[in-house]
């Protein structure tokens, strides 16, 4: 019995059998390391929302600013519902930031320079009697 080449080389390509190497963060260029972190942005905005706030039902928006190469300058802003302790629902949003981790691994966390920004702002509103 013979077997035609292209039939096992189509064979093959169909079972997985031909290998993809994915690249280390290490080894991609600057721009692919950019494009990997942009990817992970949104999920990484639900995991510090998770964390931050309990009782979430529903992510309503999920946007992140990522348009600067230096990640420490992306910003992200998360608005969901949540249980509150009455257990009516309310909806809030969440200002974050990001970093990244080893092996490139993007994580988001509360912005808290924005917060106390606004506490600050509301201090003196309060103060200054407006």
């Amino acid at each position: 019995m013979k077997i035609h080449p292209v039939l096992l080389g189509g064979a093959l390509l169909i079972c997985g059998c031909s290998r993809h190497v994915e690249k280390s963060f290490d080894e991609m260029t600057g721009e692919e390391q950019i494009q990997y972190c942009r990817a992970q942005t949104q999920r990484a905005m639900m995991e510090a929302c998770t964390d931050s706030v309990p009782g979430i039902r529903e992510f309503v928006n999920v946007s992140a600013d990522d348009s600067s190469d230096a990640i420490v300058k992306w910003h992200g802003l998360a608005e969901f519902d949540y249980v509150n302790h009455f257990g009516g629902v309310d909806r809030t949003n969440l200002h974050l930031v990001f970093i990244r981790g080893s092996e490139g691994q993007i994580h988001s966390l509360v912005d808290s320079a924005y917060y106390q920004e606004q506490w600050r702002e509301e201090e003196a509103r309060i103060l200054n009697g407006k």
